[in-house]
């Protein structure tokens, strides 16, 4: 028996549209990896909910979903289906979870999209909805898919933009990342763990349980203005 199994899913957001993509392979297909090794088939595609486009609402997503998930017959495994309302929910999650794609580029992943004369690496959000929209004006079949078999996952506080998640943590230089008692420091600012406002980033040491006299918050414009001699920083009591 044949089948196709559904290894991963990753939502690219576009405004208030998504372009959903799905990892799968057959249960009969293997590649050779780079050591020799004979590994399952995995490749990239985007999920169709409308052949004539490729950016879909939300509703259109989960109605496709759920048109597939009472068909059945959807594996999650080589050897375990998905089992009725668990496919829409695995949709419905990967929606939950969209990023930009800036954010999956960041994180090490790349994006192609091939026509049949053409590749391209679109690395904007802005880049790829204009590709996308012209295609479908000009009724251009077109394969989109990560090259990544494995995606490459990095950390979310991190891969935020500065001038929407403004406000950084410092300790002499940059927090980047947490990991029990472990803390890891950059001079870059763009390395650097972004948030929204001051009271995340309050929540984020308190929940780590860092000393607030240590550790300082910092606006990136007030940061941008003491290089240039005119320093406003911000240091709030936690507790």
């Amino acid at each position: 028996m044949s089948y196709d199994i559904v290894y991963d899913r990753r939502f690219i957001k576009v405004d208030d549209l998504y372009i959903p993509m799905i990892e799968i392979g057959s249960n009969n297909t293997f590649e050779i990896s780079a050591s020799g090794r004979e590994i399952p088939e995995k490749y990239w595609m985007e999920l169709i909910c409308n052949k004539n486009r490729y950016l879909y609402s939300k509703e259109e997503i989960l109605q496709t979903a759920k048109e597939l998930d009472e068909c059945g017959g959807i594996y999650k495994t080589r050897y375990k289906s998905f089992e009725k309302g668990e496919f829409f929910r695995y949709i419905q999650a990967g929606i939950k979870n969209a990023k930009p794609l800036e954010i999956y580029i960041k994180w090490g992943n790349n994006l192609i999209l091939r026509t049949s004369d053409n590749i391209k690496y679109p690395q904007t959000t802005e880049e790829l909805k204009n590709e996308l929209i012209f295609a479908a004006l000009a009724s251009i079949k077109i394969n989109l898919y990560f090259s990544e078999r494995d995606f490459k996952i990095g950390d979310i506080l991190i891969a935020r933009n500065l001038s929407e998640y403004p406000y950084v943590i410092k300790d002499g230089y940059y927090l980047t990342r947490i990991y029990g008692r472990k803390e890891w420091l950059d001079d870059d600012i763009n390395n650097a763990l972004k948030f929204k406002t001051k009271k995340e980033a309050e929540n984020f040491l308190k929940k780590h349980k860092k000393d607030p006299i240590q550790y300082v918050i910092i606006h990136y414009f007030d940061e941008q203005q003491d290089k240039q001699g005119n320093s406003r920083y911000y240091q709030f009591s936690l507790f």
